[in-house]
């Protein structure tokens, strides 16, 4: 709310669909399996805690997308990744297929999951 993130999020993907830009989503989902995996719960900081808490469990309220950035028809919905870098599901593939040579990263942790796709994404070329 501070940031006004979710109306701003809202603004950047009414305005890249109005010009056609592939608007590509990237959740962030663990199974019940993935929480007993010893070596994901042996992650720091912030993921810890969403670990703990089983923020992003998938089927829950939390691995769901909030109601008003909900995917369009037309969007793309990627694999859900496990960690801090979407560059790990299949986004390679469809950036590949789109014929990207740009990409506009937003989310709503940018100093994780955002800036570590955007660090491999520029790696990747």
């Amino acid at each position: 709310a501070m940031n006004n993130v979710i109306a701003n999020l809202r603004r950047l993907i009414d305005g890249a669909r109005t010009r056609g830009i592939p608007v590509l989503y990237g959740p962030m989902a663990y199974t019940r399996e993935d929480y007993a995996d010893k070596a994901l719960q042996r992650r720091s900081g912030i993921n810890r805690i969403m670990f703990e808490n089983k923020m992003f469990l998938a089927g829950s309220w939390g691995a769901d997308f909030h109601p008003d950035l909900r995917p369009g028809s037309g969007d793309i919905v990627l694999l859900p990744h496990k960690g801090i870098d979407v560059f790990e599901t299949d986004l390679p593939r469809h950036l590949e297929r789109l014929g990207a040579t740009h990409l506009i990263i937003a989310g709503m942790t940018a100093n994780l999951c955002c800036e570590s796709t955007g660090r491999h994404a520029m790696e990747r070329g």
